[in-house]
């Protein structure tokens, strides 16, 4: 049992009082789990027999048009293996065509 001069503390308890006074605490919440970190969803790492399936290109293309700069990088995984992460080749199919490497998404 608690001192009655300390207050409970903890994720149950801090809603407490707005279930008392009746405040919309489900919108909230759902704010606070859509902005925490931990909620977002992990980039994965795609192997080249993937990208190739998912692009139509043929191994030769892939790399050409990595060299010339109108493709996502791959990303060292680990020795002799590289990957594309999953995010920048969605960002490429959405416009091919005039696909402009972003910083972010290749150094992420």
């Amino acid at each position: 049992m608690l001192p009655t001069n300390r207050k409970p503390c903890g994720a149950g308890f801090s809603r407490l009082p707005d279930i008392i006074k009746g405040r919309n605490t489900d919108e909230k919440a759902r704010s606070i789990r859509e902005n925490h970190p931990m909620t977002k969803k992990l980039d994965r790492f795609m192997r080249e027999r993937e990208v190739l399936d998912v692009t139509s290109f043929s191994r030769t293309t892939l790399w050409r048009e990595i060299k010339r700069g109108r493709f996502p990088k791959s990303v060292v995984i680990s020795a002799g293996r590289v990957g594309w992460r999953e995010s920048a080749i969605e960002a490429w199919q959405v416009n091919p065509g005039n696909w402009q490497g972003n910083a972010n998404i290749e150094a992420a």
